[in-house]
């Protein structure tokens, strides 16, 4: 065990002088930082939209995208209902879907966590054509 320290009883010598076992490839030293950055984006619950855009005379659309984590296509969906009902009604008109669907990730096109909508705002009363 060696030479005793001043100020240090056996007990606090053992744990000072325990090996300290490092993975043995800088491979190794990198995938627990990966491992954790991939476990916090996930966890991050990140959303993104394109937010509302002028499509032509009254039409507009929307695309939201959700993380899955969050709700995915689903959470997408309801979140671009509310806006574009909400924006409709901020300008006194009504929401007329024109187009509406889930829409594949951007980072998978095997995963849908996106719902994209195009819609018109037309005046209460008025017959959609």
């Amino acid at each position: 065990m060696g030479v005793p320290r001043a100020g240090l009883s056996s007990a606090d010598e053992k744990l000072t002088e325990r090996e300290i076992v490092l993975p043995e490839t800088g491979n190794d030293l990198m995938r627990y930082p990966l491992i954790a950055l991939a476990i916090l984006l996930s966890l991050c619950g990140c959303a993104i939209s394109t937010g509302i855009l002028p499509a032509g005379p009254d039409t507009y659309t929307v695309t939201e995208h959700v993380a899955p984590i969050r709700g995915g296509s689903s959470e997408a969906e309801r979140v671009a209902m509310a806006e574009t009902n909400q924006f409709c009604a901020q300008q006194g008109r009504v929401f007329v879907p024109v187009m509406m669907g889930a829409v594949p990730s951007m980072l998978d096109a095997r995963v849908t966590n996106g719902y994209a909508v195009t819609f018109r705002c037309l005046p209460p009363g008025t017959a959609p054509r």
